[in-house]
């Protein structure tokens, strides 16, 4: 946080977005991470799935531990070790799945939508199919996810409605260190399906 320090003390107008908890040092726009979890498992158990997996990402980045926070309180953390840390990558992604794969994981909420990619790689590499044997569900809402194979299954930020957020408190000159949280919002494609079988391990 003392990077941050130099532009304060300069008073340039700043806005930090999403990865921030209450404690901000500057306005903030952020997207409720937890929020976005549970509406990932949420919809996931309505289709049957009671192994329901997490790849956070990487815990030491705030906004990877807010969605593992939000994961835990949609399970009960009942199944910790269905939870697994990898970068924010395709690669990342396609290797924690294969780990929650092992592990029994008939679903998987991950922390970006090229996560998501990723593990779809690793249930094809497996002889699965997405949805018919594991479902995945991604995050952002980036708008090529509706175009992959299958069209992804995503939790969607608000980006536009952020945007003109960040926008009106850079230039409204109020530097008041708050959080301005918006809700996500689960967009339903063809990734994510009812729960069949478990992947072998």
């Amino acid at each position: 946080l003392a990077l941050y320090d130099p532009v304060r003390r300069a008073g340039i107008p700043t806005v930090l977005v999403n990865g921030v908890d209450g404690d901000a040092m500057f306005p903030a726009v952020c997207v409720d991470e937890r929020a976005a979890t549970d509406m990932a498992v949420q919809h996931l158990r309505s289709l049957g799935h009671d192994r329901i997996a997490c790849l956070p990402g990487q815990r030491r980045f705030r906004s990877s531990e807010l969605k593992a926070q939000g994961w835990e309180a949609a399970t009960g953390a009942a199944w910790p070790e269905l939870v697994v840390e990898t970068p924010f990558t395709v690669e990342g992604g396609h290797a924690g799945a294969q780990e929650l794969l092992r592990r029994g994981a008939t679903a998987i909420a991950c922390a970006n939508d090229l996560m998501a990619l990723g593990a779809i790689k690793a249930v094809r590499d497996r002889g699965a199919s997405v949805p018919d044997d594991v479902s995945i569900v991604g995050y952002d809402g980036t708008p090529v996810t509706q175009f992959t194979d299958p069209a992804l299954t995503t939790v969607r930020q608000p980006f536009e409605r952020m945007a003109a957020a960040v926008t009106e408190l850079l230039t409204a000159g109020d530097h008041a260190p708050k959080v301005q949280l918006f809700s996500p919002e689960l967009v339903v494609r063809a990734s994510s399906g009812a729960c069949r079988r478990p992947v072998s391990p």
